[in-house]
């Protein structure tokens, strides 16, 4: 080019001719100059604004994952095997764990279960906030369990701008939700690659700002008066035309560059077109002092502009196949097997040659790998296995590997890229920095393998519970037998006999006991837990529990106090619930406690007002717990295990049923021991205090007033023999007279051939052949007959679950009781519907 604008110069007739010939030179190189500086200047705005969503994009691909591993812990067979409180505790652990791995402070985890918020931070008002009519709420649920990622809104406690990331349960309605907030989208690591005095800017579908990085100095409130504009002209596509340009609030006017990711949101880019022209004025000014006087630069720096073209373009294709975020890249020529060095290292630079041997190159990037693996890493990408890849047209393919930075190992990909329109005898080898990735994923597979854990944990802790329950259940079982056994072969001595049946009652009640805890946590579990407020005397309640224990303590050598500082001794609440924990919590200590041992029970109150706490504290100085069974104690099936608690019988149910009564009823529980000093167990529980109580207070009292079965007439329906002939002797022995039936159909026709108003009472059992026991009840009120819809009917049911109860009620019965029966119970329960119907 040099000779041939020599040869121009001197065939030239004249300096006014060379003048025109450059200056008409000046005009079309400024035009080509300008339009290809604004062409590339373009593409690097739309380069720099796909990076910025590829990044956005990156962090929601992060939220969706870690939103897809929260949401199986919703999962129905999970709730089964674990019970509701287990997958609580479960999901609470999740929370700490996600808010770990996302940095702790990026997202509010929580969880929306049976319509009610779990939150890993609990907010005040979140018990009494309609839930399912946030939209993103609806939004999750009409997603059939896809990730769906709401549009920015106002967070009700914080008043802050918010994005809610939520997914439905597959298997439930209960759903998973991530509260992020605008500012953890933003991207400070990239804000260094924009060009100077140039904004970045990124809002979500509805075009409300999430974040935003200013090139620009500007006062508060009017920011949104120039976003709003901009948003609009992008969604219309006004300002994404070739050549259209906004002006920002400054009066600068900049080009306009955007991308919108795949879940709506838009990254926006701005640059002054004066920085984009930058290099553009210079040349123009350049171009003209040349043509004064320096024809022969001019020429240089055209050839010297068209040689970087060419580089630049080289480049240009190989930054379009990979990417800018690579911290290596080559070209291997499959042919001659040599590399040409793109963009290299620090260390890649100092030791290797632009050009030079595919060997020589694959020698120095091995020796930093990890040495376990650079047999492995040198197999992979060498020469001949890169060929047979590219034979078979695999465009793609590579590993992670660990690579030595400053003094450590990173993870890096290794790339090996194949791309047929570029150069069929070619391949781009890559490098990437993934150790944040990898770092991340690392991290996400120990959360799944700590939900495997927590799985196993579970598996073994029932397995454990039906192992505890089995030889728990045979203990007293085999006493049963056992005593009735030598019962049968000493029916002459009257001593023995009252011996065994006395121990025959013990061990029955324990194995009910038993059974009762079971069914209990089943029930808890379902959450069919029934709670019956009503007025009673706390002094009186609480006194009557302590009062079936004074006789444990005088036998077994104990000291056994209790101490009232209480104001209103008259509450509203469930009497037998509270009795149902105070038992327990008292069995627990005389239980775990030794001869000379000695247990207190304190009952205060607080707060003096209508809505008052009362507080029951426990304390004994037996054997007390483990460090490590006290983190376990509300755990279903876990026992202490230590040499003193050893072969003390439990299921281990009965602190998490107490726990779960205290929760529902509103209140807490929290207990202390230290191992050989004894355990201190303290109960808050608000009851609302009477000052006027009206109707029966006394609802702890006895209430037998003289009330008798002498000369009253049962019809007893009953399939089992024994249970008949059990209920038969001792409804006699109470001098009722009894008319039998085996079902109950039997049932009904005993009722109907009966004289009007000769029946006093029907106890009628749930499950018989022929005709159960609601059936029963429905065809005897049905009858044409005065007594047939007064006649009490009670039901005997084997479980006290809510359905049972629910259909004795719709079926017509009065009352029902559990079995086996009480009949003292039973006494009481017919006085009262005696007084109410006669």
């Amino acid at each position: 080019m040099l000779n041939e604008i020599r040869v121009i110069l001197h065939r030239s007739k004249g300096y006014l001719l060379i003048l025109a010939l450059l200056a008409a030179l000046l005009l079309v190189t400024t035009h080509v100059v300008q339009k290809i500086i604004t062409d590339n200047m373009r593409r690097m705005g739309d380069s720099l604004a796909h990076s910025y969503s590829v990044e956005e994009e990156r962090k929601v691909i992060g939220y969706r994952m870690l939103m897809e591993l929260g949401t199986r812990y919703l999962r129905r067979d999970l709730r089964e095997s674990m019970g509701r409180e287990g997958q609580r505790e479960l999901l609470q652990r999740f929370f700490r764990n996600a808010i770990a791995v996302t940095g702790g402070k990026a997202i509010d985890p929580y969880a929306v279960v049976d319509g009610k918020i779990l939150a890993a931070t609990p907010w005040e008002g979140d018990d009494s906030y309609a839930v399912t009519y946030a939209p993103w709420y609806r939004q999750a649920m009409a997603a059939e369990g896809k990730v769906i990622f709401s549009d920015a809104y106002k967070d009700a406690i914080t008043g802050k701008p918010v994005i809610t990331i939520a997914q439905k349960s597959a298997d439930t309605d209960d759903v998973m939700a991530f509260d992020v907030f605008p500012e953890q989208f933003r991207d400070d690591a990239n804000t260094h690659i924009l060009p100077e005095r140039s904004s970045y800017y990124l809002f979500d579908s509805n075009g409300f700002l999430l974040y935003h990085k200013l090139g620009f100095k500007t006062e508060n409130g009017k920011l949104e008066d120039y976003t709003e504009p901009l948003f609009r002209g992008i969604r219309d596509g006004s300002l994404l035309r070739r050549g259209v340009t906004i002006t920002d609030i400054n009066g600068v006017e900049c080009s306009v560059h955007s991308n919108v990711a795949e879940n709506g949101w838009i990254s926006v880019v701005t640059i002054p077109i004066d920085v984009l022209l930058a290099d553009f004025y210079f040349a123009k000014t350049l171009y003209s002092l040349l043509i004064a006087g320096a024809f022969l630069i001019i020429i240089i720096l055209g050839v010297r502009n068209y040689l970087s073209n060419r580089r630049e373009e080289r480049t240009n294709e190989t930054v379009r196949v990979l990417g800018n975020s690579y911290y290596a890249i080559y070209r291997v020529n499959l042919n001659t097997a040599s590399y040409d060095m793109i963009k290299g290292s620090d260390y890649g630079r100092r030791n290797l040659k632009q050009q030079g041997n595919y060997e020589d190159l694959l020698h120095v990037v091995s020796a930093l790998i990890n040495h376990g693996v650079t047999e492995k890493f040198n197999a992979v990408f060498a020469l001949d296995n890169i060929r047979e890849l590219v034979r078979h047209r695999i465009s793609n393919f590579g590993g992670d590997f660990q690579r030595y930075f400053n003094h450590e190992y990173h993870w890096v990909n290794v790339r090996v890229l194949f791309d047929e329109s570029l150069n069929p005898g070619e391949v781009v080898l890559c490098f990437r920095d993934v150790e944040e990735e990898k770092q991340v994923q690392l991290k996400q597979m120990e959360l799944l393998q700590n939900a495997v854990t927590l799985m196993k944990e579970s598996n073994e802790a029932q397995s454990r519970f039906f192992s505890n329950m089995s030889h728990d259940m045979r203990t007293p079982l085999n006493a049963i037998i056992g005593f009735a056994a030598l019962a049968l072969k000493n029916l002459d001595d009257r001593d023995k006999i009252s011996d065994y049946l006395q121990k025959i009652q013990c061990s029955s009640s324990q194995l009910l006991g038993l059974v009762n805890d079971a069914l209990e946590l089943s029930k808890i579990e379902q959450g069919k837990l029934i709670f019956d407020n009503k007025e009673f005397n706390l002094r009186d309640v609480l006194s009557a529990c302590c009062e079936a224990f004074k006789m444990h303590a005088e036998t077994e050598g104990k000291k056994f106090s209790l101490a009232f500082d209480i104001q209103n001794d008259m509450v509203e609440g469930d009497p037998m619930r509270l009795s149902q924990v105070v038992n327990n919590i008292l069995s627990n200590a005389f239980k775990y406690s030794r001869s000379g041992d000695s247990i207190h029970m304190d009952v205060k109150q607080f707060e003096g007002t209508e809505h008052a706490k009362y507080q029951i504290v426990v304390a004994d100085t037996g054997v007390g717990m483990s460090e490590e069974f006290l983190e376990k104690l509300f755990v279903p099936y876990e026992r202490e295990e230590n040499l003193g608690a050893k072969g003390i019988p439990g299921t281990g149910l009965g602190m998490p049923i107490v726990q779960s009564i205290l929760l529902q009823m509103g209140g807490h529980i929290a207990v202390s021991s230290k191992q050989g000093e004894g355990t201190t167990v303290t109960m808050t529980i608000p009851l609302k205090a009477l000052q006027n109580p009206g109707g029966d207070t006394a609802a702890s009292a006895d209430e037998d007033d003289g009330y008798s079965l002498e000369g009253k007439s049962v019809l007893l329906a009953e399939d089992n023999d024994f249970n008949m002939e059990i209920a038969t002797d001792l409804l006699e022995m109470m001098g009722a007279t009894v008319i039998p039936a085996v079902n109950g159909r039997e049932a009904v026709a005993r009722f109907e051939e009966s004289e009007p108003f000769s029946i006093t009472a029907i106890l009628m059992d749930m499950q018989m052949p022929e005709m159960n026991g609601c059936d029963a009840a429905r065809a005897i009120r049905a009858m044409d007959r005065p007594d047939a819809a007064t006649v009490p009917i009670i039901a005997v049911t084997a479980n006290a679950f809510a359905e049972d109860i629910s259909a004795t009620t719709e079926a017509g019965m009065n009352a029902h009781i559990s079995k086996p029966i009480d009949f003292d119970i039973f006494r009481k329960t017919l006085k009262k519907l005696s007084s109410g119907t006669s």
